[in-house]
């Protein structure tokens, strides 16, 4: 604790006198002096070190309840927070499978359309292939017919 921080402290614990010693505790979102003494108090003939001991442990006791809330209710925030990002990070990794799934279904599903319509062509240039193959076969089996006619006759 620097210099300047320790004057400020003073100034907003309105400390008259030194030595000075309080015990701090969260009220909402704030601290609130819950024990202090100063000069005298702390150095004069009445002043033991187990009598104050005593009283800044009976404070603590006092006021643990405060402490130990405060400290659950941070760990359950950090523990939500840590729960949400997890559950984010799990949304986001599952929107982003669910889109790979749905491309790879569109590519599967143009690939196949792709397929059919090769496969049309194909079809189609097939049967106008046997068509001309018939045809000519019928021209050659009609020429035939007219040669072996004439040889014939």
């Amino acid at each position: 604790m620097c210099a300047s921080d320790a004057y400020r402290l003073s100034s907003q614990l309105n400390v008259a006198s030194f030595p000075f010693i309080a015990v701090l505790s969260p009220q909402g979102n704030q601290l609130a002096v819950v024990y202090h003494r100063s000069g005298a108090g702390l150095t004069g003939p009445t002043a033991s070190a187990d009598g104050l001991l005593a009283e800044l442990v009976q404070t603590m006791d006092t006021h643990r309840h405060r402490i130990t809330a405060r400290q659950t209710k941070k760990e359950t925030v950090a523990r939500d927070r840590q729960l949400i990002a997890a559950q984010d990070r799990e949304y986001r990794e599952a929107l982003e499978a669910d889109r790979a799934k749905q491309a790879a279904a569109k590519a599967a599903e143009k690939a196949a359309a792709e397929q059919r319509e090769t496969n049309r062509k194909l079809a189609e240039e097939k049967a106008k292939a046997e068509a001309i193959a018939a045809t000519l076969q019928r021209e050659r089996e009609a020429k035939l017919h007219q040669l072996q006619k004439v040889s014939t006759d």
